[in-house]
Order: C-alpha cells, then sequence, then structure tokens
C-alpha cells in the first residue's frame, strides 16, 4: 500500500493528458480493509480506473482482455503501456510518448505496430532500512514501454514477452533523461538487482 500510494499513484496523477488512462486490475474478492484503501488512494486521480476481475485465472490473458476492452475504437492509434504497482513514470511520459508518435508516423504505416522504449531510469531499493536510489539504463523494462498499434488490431502490448518486442516489431529507443522508477524489494518477481541493473528473471 505504500508503494501503491507514495511511488505509482503521485506519477499518474501528474499526468494531464485527459486521454491517458491507467486500469488498475484488482481481484473481485480483495477484503476489507485493503479494498477501500486502495480505492481511497486513487479516489482523486481520475487517470486511474479500477477493475475488479475473477480470481485464479491467467494474469498476462486477464490484463490482455482488459486493455482490448477499453481501447477507444475512435482512435487513429492506441499507445499501451504496463506498470506495476511498486512502478512509476516521469511527469511528462505519457506527453513524451504522445510526442514521439509523429516522428515515428512513416514507419508505423508499414507495419501494424511499433514499440518505444525509454531505457534510462532509476532503481528504488526498499530492502533495506533506508531507501537506495540506483540508476539504470536497460533495455524494455515495462515501466517505459511503450507499444504503438491500431485500436482494432487483434494484438497487443500483453501478446509478447517485453524483453522479446525486438523480434516481432521495430523498437525504438530514446535515452536522454530518466522515465521511470523501478521498486525493488523482496518481494519483486524478477530477479532485478542494484549492482547489475539487469533484469536476471523474465517476466
Amino acid at each position: 500500500m505504500w508503494l501503491l500510494r507514495h511511488v505509482l499513484v503521485p506519477s499518474v496523477r501528474a499526468q494531464h493528458d485527459e486521454r491517458f488512462k491507467l486500469l488498475l486490475m484488482l481481484g473481485e474478492n480483495l477484503p476489507e480493509p485493503f479494498r477501500s484503501e486502495v480505492m481511497e488512494i486513487v479516489a482523486s486521480v481520475p487517470q486511474i480506473r479500477p477493475v475488479f476481475v475473477p480470481e485464479g485465472q491467467p494474469h498476462r490473458d486477464q490484463c490482455r482482455e482488459l486493455m482490448a476492452r477499453f481501447r477507444d475504437p475512435r482512435a487513429t492509434v492506441v499507445a499501451e503501456g504496463r506498470l506495476d504497482d511498486d512502478d512509476a513514470i516521469a511527469v511528462d511520459f505519457v506527453a513524451m510518448a504522445r510526442s514521439f508518435f509523429p516522428q515515428l508516423r512513416g514507419f508505423f504505416k508499414e507495419a501494424p505496430k511499433l514499440a518505444l522504449d525509454f531505457p534510462r531510469g532509476f532503481l528504488l531499493d526498499f530492502r533495506e532500512r533506508e531507501l537506495g536510489i540506483t540508476p539504470a539504463v536497460h533495455r524494455l523494462w515495462t515501466p517505459a514501454l511503450i507499444v504503438y498499434t491500431r485500436p482494432a488490431a487483434p494484438t497487443g502490448l500483453l501478446d509478447f514477452e517485453h524483453h522479446l518486442l525486438w523480434q516481432h516489431m521495430d523498437v525504438f529507443s530514446w535515452q536522454e533523461q530518466p522515465m521511470y522508477l523501478r521498486g525493488l524489494h523482496g518481494t519483486n518477481d524478477s530477479g532485478i538487482t542494484s549492482e547489475s541493473g539487469r533484469d536476471t528473471a523474465r517476466t
């Protein structure tokens, strides 16, 4: 809850694009008092839309279905991203993702989708009593990865392993400034380390 309240949610609140939405996927059996606390944390952020889903289903399939369901069919292009509840994005992340697309439009006309990667950011290390902050440069980490696709496309971001996107589409990398924070703590489901700056396990 601390990470959600103080890391992810403030970074989403800072995005001023009204067309940007973050779907917050929650188990429909999330008990009290946690359910009420989550809803209180996100209540003041119009960009966040909580969605309760049945538990026990394949996580990737549920994410894929939600993202497809909430695409705007009137849009020419949809930019899809993915955040864990211990991640954060730069305050201008959505604006940057939108501003880059005109420069990539020619490539998009030739392919059904393409990716934009922001490899530079920081690790927030919560494993010790004091918070540690370490610069990181890593390709195709999920907190700062965008896939541009069409609203009616049968596939999207969740149909591909993030670290293998380069095998399926053109990937453009921009690393002029840090664009993400990634949490590092005892319950990570990937083997990232502050020393290596690499993801040693695949999520």
